[in-house]
């Protein structure tokens, strides 16, 4: 059986063949034995024992160029050569001979280089079946992971920081050499197998599992947290860790870097205790000077500057929502201490414990609401606010962007409040200021030290009389827990310092002009970047900007204005995540919008003795004027009243 090795025998078409060329009959033959591979990806050539071409499917004319032009009796050798240096009649003798042979090789065609997977196969009659599929974009593929395999393990070597790559269930796939040496292990496998989590200590484990859990489900990177690791020897370093997912070997693996900072929080550490030494050196010679200092010194304590950025530094959030208040004008010790020697004193004393909480940094985040010690509001409130005004009927109305984000056309409720007050010709007081009325005494007994859950209220009325109601199930208050007179205080809780909920911030900015965008959706775009958690006011800046750019998958200059007014007007005002103050950790108890407000003890759960419930009637308080209605809806009158059009 011949088979030649070069073009060459094209010249002696006619020899050795008992049929050439072949007949219509032959050729049909032919076709019929490539039906069978039926993949419409494989190349296929019919050759006769001389090499020469009897059959060849299109996808063959397509993959070697070979176009419409005649094949039949054209040597196999001039379509393509072999790159491996092989002779290509020596692979078909090979295969005539055994029956088959297969194998990945390079052919040469049309100066082109094919990648192929490459099989021939005895036909019967001398002839020889050729097919091959390629794998040209398949191997470059190959090797452009390999290569960037290869590159993300030299730059991962090349790391002083501990890098990692995990896989969904949090076991470890890779780490570097100094993530070896900084946990103290010797070799890769003592490693790789393991789950993360199980390198972190007892605080860090369960941070660590929810960290990758949240990493795989949302699918967005991680901003650097600090953890803590256990090393081979048993010893714990601090690293802040953070890290991202991508694709690999046809799954999502993450890719984790973690930044060794045990030395700096050491470092940070003893300059904390040194500035406690200085501070409380500072504050003996302070203390010293304020005896001898006189009347500025006097003076300077009581100022708002002392109070928001000497002394109490953490009071940071409630200073800038004060310069934001109608109250801006008072200062901090006209509410918070007021007026006379006596309570100056006691201020000054009490307060000495919270400078040196704030010096050492062991003060609770986020700091309480001060309503334990406050001075009673017929004492501060009420030499400006005079319980004698008799206010009647305000009319308030609430505006929010509907789901449609028309703000043009905004929804609107408006309630006419019965404010009330005392009434100089009956002598009494009526409406929703009768809570504070100096004639009859509402006082309550509260389970948390927050006074959110009521479970007792007494109220006694001119005639001396009492009327005591007590919530159904709820827990008693701790043991020598005192009835609180309720004041002004216990509703206008936040006059002051009004936190915000992310929805109202957003909608004043849009319905005020300061959020107005082309952005189409923008409330919701803007909640949920308001509404996710992040680790610090720095990652919060950043990650509204990618929340936005997420959400509407570009990043121009009106999305990064959007995040500018968003972080620095709503976020930055109202969270505080070193302080772990969040959107809600200040409830306004003024209504019940934001929070419980008057359902603490309004909410048909306080019943007397005998079962009456105390009223949750909406009238006693408020009459509703609009509900939810969208400003172009509401009867022309109406809006009139309302917005003095």
């Amino acid at each position: 059986m011949k088979f030649p090795d070069s073009p060459g025998c094209s010249r002696n078409r006619s020899r050795g063949s008992r049929h050439w060329p072949p007949t219509n009959t032959a050729m049909s033959s032919a076709f019929k034995k490539l039906l069978p591979l039926g993949d419409p990806r494989d190349a296929a050539f019919l050759i006769d024992e001389q090499g020469r071409i009897v059959a060849a499917n299109d996808t063959a004319r397509q993959l070697y160029g070979l176009g419409n032009e005649p094949l039949a009796g054209r040597p196999l050798a001039e379509v393509f050569a072999l790159d491996s240096g092989v002779r290509l009649g020596d692979l078909l003798r090979e295969a005539a001979a055994k029956g088959s042979w297969q194998g990945e090789t390079v052919h040469v065609a049309a100066n082109r280089r094919i990648t192929v997977e490459w099989s021939l196969r005895r036909a019967g009659d001398g002839e020889v079946l050729s097919v091959s599929r390629d794998i040209t974009e398949r191997k470059e593929a190959e090797a452009a992971l390999r290569d960037s395999e290869n590159q993300y393990r030299r730059l991962a070597e090349m790391s002083p920081d501990i890098v990692l790559m995990c896989d969904a269930e949090g076991r470890i796939l890779y780490v570097n050499l100094a993530g070896l040496e900084l946990l103290g292990f010797d070799e890769n496998r003592q490693l790789v197998g393991r789950k993360l989590e199980e390198i972190g200590d007892a605080d860090s484990k369960a941070d660590i599992r929810e960290r990758l859990r949240t990493l795989f489900d949302e699918t967005k990177g991680l901003p650097f947290v600090e953890e803590r690791f256990l090393r081979a020897d048993g010893k714990t370093i601090t690293v802040e860790m953070g890290g991202y997912i991508f694709p690999h070997r046809g799954a999502f693996v993450a890719h984790l870097v973690a930044r060794d900072v045990t030395r700096r929080k050491e470092a940070e550490g003893a300059a904390r205790r040194a500035r406690r030494t200085l501070a409380l050196t500072a504050l003996v010679t302070g203390l010293l000077i304020v005896s001898a200092g006189g009347l500025q010194v006097y003076e300077y304590t009581e100022s708002v500057g002392f109070c928001g950025t000497r002394c109490h530094k953490v009071m940071a959030p409630e200073l800038a929502l004060h310069q934001r208040s109608p109250h801006a004008h008072v200062t901090c010790s006209q509410c918070h201490i007021g007026t006379g020697a006596r309570w100056y004193v006691k201020a000054k004393i009490s307060g000495l414990h919270q400078v040196y909480a704030v010096m050492a940094e062991t003060f609770p985040k986020p700091i309480p609401a001060p309503i334990v010690n406050l001075r009673p509001a017929s004492e501060t409130c009420e030499h400006c606010h005079a319980p004698q005004v008799f206010y009647g009927n305000r009319t308030r109305v609430f505006r929010r962007v509907p789901e449609d984000g028309n703000a043009d056309d905004p929804e609107v409720t408006a309630v006419m409040l019965r404010v009330g007050g005392y009434r100089p010709e009956t002598e009494s007081y009526g409406g929703i200021h009768w809570h504070a009325s100096h004639k009859e005494q509402v006082e309550y007994l509260a389970v948390d030290r927050r006074r959110l859950q009521i479970r007792e209220l007494r109220v006694t009325r001119a005639d001396g009389s009492t009327t005591t109601y007590a919530a159904k199930g709820a827990p008693p208050a701790p043991a020598g827990t005192p009835w609180r007179k309720m004041d002004c205080c216990d509703c206008h809780n936040r006059t002051a310092h009004k936190h915000k909920t992310a929805e109202e911030s957003v909608d004043d900015l849009i319905l005020q002009g300061r959020l107005r965008s082309r952005l189409p959706n923008l409330k919701k775009a803007a909640l949920a970047a308001l509404g996710a958690t992040y680790p610090s006011r720095d990652a919060a800046r950043d990650g509204i900007r990618t929340s936005l750019a997420s959400f509407y998958r570009q990043s121009d200059e009106e999305l990064v204005r959007v995040a500018k007014v968003l972080y620095e007007e709503a976020y930055a005002p109202n969270v505080y995540p070193q302080l772990r103050i969040e959107w809600n950790t200040y409830p306004d108890h003024v209504g019940h919008r934001d929070g419980l407000g008057c359902f603490r003890c309004h909410d048909g759960e306080h019943e007397t003795a005998d079962g009456k419930a105390l009223s949750q009637d909406c009238h006693l308080c408020h009459s509703i004027l609009v509900s939810g209605s969208r400003q172009s809806q509401i009867d022309p009158t109406m809006r009139a009243l309302l917005f003095y059009q």
